[in-house]
């Protein structure tokens, strides 16, 4: 068993230990918009990028230590990419690259909420560590020129070997988030930055950031 795979198992029994001694439970989903950034020997490697939009799904208990204090954590499932349009010039032709890239992660966050009571309204703030697992991912390309055009498209292959794999499956960093509740439901935002270098190529490194828009409901 990898090390990842003995992180995400033991950080799993620690979060059911929580949720059954958890307070509420929260179910919530919403829109992702993420990007990667990129450190590279190569300056243009991420030129010309657009955010990737997508959905995200959690489930989360939470902990009151005090009356405006909590401690939320669970299951985050969530999306994370970037598209890219390059121009390149081929001989005399003019090619256009279209690049996609879709990864989905299942996240563990840690957050400590901090939470203020107007009347029925209440309104909080987050802050916190979170750790995940990549799934599945694809790389999607498409060339486009006058006379051409080749789609292409494969699976990203997860490891540390730069000869062989593409992806890191770890990734961790931090986030922070906003948001209101009425009565069982809440609204929020939250932006998330990885601080662990995903990239399986030694001489390039590459972050997943998303900023992302939810709903849920409080049973």
């Amino acid at each position: 068993m990898s090390i990842n795979i003995r992180i995400i198992a033991l950080t799993l029994f620690m979060i059911l230990n929580f949720v059954v001694l958890g307070q509420s439970i929260i179910f919530r989903g919403g829109i992702s918009i993420s990007n990667i950034s990129s450190i590279s020997k190569s300056k243009d490697y991420l030129e010309n990028t657009k955010p990737y939009y997508a959905v995200n799904m959690s489930a989360l208990s939470n902990m009151k230590i005090t009356d405006n204090v909590i401690l939320e954590t669970g299951l985050h499932l969530c999306t994370r990419g970037i598209k890219q349009e390059v121009e390149q010039m081929s001989g005399i032709r003019t090619v256009i690259s279209k690049n996609k890239l879709l990864l989905a992660y299942l996240n563990i966050p840690l957050n400590l909420k901090i939470t203020h009571n107007f009347n029925k309204t209440k309104i909080y703030s987050s802050f916190g560590p979170y750790i995940g697992s990549g799934l599945i991912g694809n790389k999607k390309i498409q060339l486009d020129s006058n006379d051409l055009n080749l789609p292409y498209a494969k699976r990203v292959i997860w490891g540390n070997d730069e000869n062989t794999d593409d992806l890191r499956r770890l990734d961790y960093g931090l986030s922070i988030g906003v948001g209101i509740e009425f009565n069982s439901i809440q609204l929020g935002i939250a932006y998330y930055q990885g601080i662990s270098n995903i990239s399986s190529n030694r001489d390039l490194k590459l972050f997943n950031r998303a900023f992302e828009v939810f709903v849920g409901g409080k049973i």
